[in-house]
């Protein structure tokens, strides 16, 4: 959505040839993983930083969407309006520091093995409730393997590794 957004601000070639600013505007995605009693503080910090400064007036519409989107605009009385997405919604620190999924992509690939194996689109009410019947039947001898100790499904190698250096920055190592 970040993407999209900055295409239509007619951001996409600069932030594509020019490396200092897609790093900078980068800055504002990266805010997903700062703990989320410091994200509104780190985004007053950044846009007052002397790059988006120099650049407001280019950035203004990105930064106005961001703010509005993400972040909360603030009000006179010194505190923000609510967001459109709360930040405790898409802040990420938590799933770090706590090793948590910090996508859906699990969900979405039960969801898709489990609509392949209706083998419909639209299925009768009982053929759909023998196929709940046999998830439950699936995830109940899952837990007890568990539960026995068997082995988890390893995280690619990828993912450990981004999950590793996540967790260095935010120990500062």
């Amino acid at each position: 959505c970040l993407w999209r957004k900055l295409q239509s601000c007619g951001l996409k070639n600069r932030y594509s040839t020019d490396a200092i600013f897609a790093h900078e505007l980068k800055k504002l995605s990266a805010l997903a993983f700062v703990p989320v009693d410091n994200v509104i503080s780190a985004f007053e910090e950044l846009i007052n930083s002397n790059y988006y400064v120099d650049n407001e007036e280019e950035l203004r519409t990105f930064v106005d969407y961001f703010e509005d989107t993400w972040i909360g605009r603030p009000t006179r009385g010194g505190r923000r309006r609510a967001s459109t997405f709360p930040i405790k919604i898409w802040n990420m620190f938590d799933s770090v520091t706590e090793d948590s999924p910090r996508t859906n992509n699990a969900v979405e690939g039960w969801h898709r093995a489990f609509n392949s194996a209706l083998a419909a689109n639209h299925v009768t009410v009982w053929k759909f409730i023998n196929m709940l019947k046999r998830e439950q039947g699936l995830q109940k001898a899952k837990m007890e393997q568990q539960t026995a100790g068997a082995p988890q499904q390893k995280k690619r190698r990828k993912y450990k590794h981004l999950d590793e250096r996540l967790i260095a920055v935010y120990y500062g190592m």
